[in-house]
């Protein structure tokens, strides 16, 4: 992928396989859908050696969560770490895809969750 494209041929020529991790950590542990070594599993997920593997394997987009409506201090550690990996993306040949969220209905801003 060299550069940013001014249409949408690349869609044509490569077709989109996305792989989606749309969910941040903390609103998946607040919902009570992981375990105990998730922390593990979700920064590995966000690392080049996991990138490369996505790559290998085909795909050409990947979805990262950005915003889920928490409040900017409480999800910039998140918005950094994914904003870490654009560059890391752009050499591997993915898309870099930014989720937001603006409409989450949740109880209470999980601090001590995250």
């Amino acid at each position: 992928m060299a550069g940013p494209q001014k249409s949408a041929e690349w869609v044509f020529r490569e077709g989109i396989r996305v792989f989606g991790m749309w969910e941040p950590l903390y609103f998946e542990r607040m919902r009570g859908s992981v375990g105990d070594n998730q922390r593990l599993v979700y920064d590995f997920k966000r690392s080049r050696t996991f990138l490369a593997h996505l790559a290998r394997q085909g795909y050409n987009q990947v979805w990262f969560n950005w915003w889920k409506g928490y409040g900017l201090r409480h999800e910039r550690e998140c918005q950094d770490q994914v904003a870490r990996l654009f560059p890391v993306c752009r050499e591997l040949g993915l898309r870099a895809v930014c989720y937001h969220s603006f409409g989450s209905l949740t109880l209470d801003t999980p601090m001590r969750a995250a």
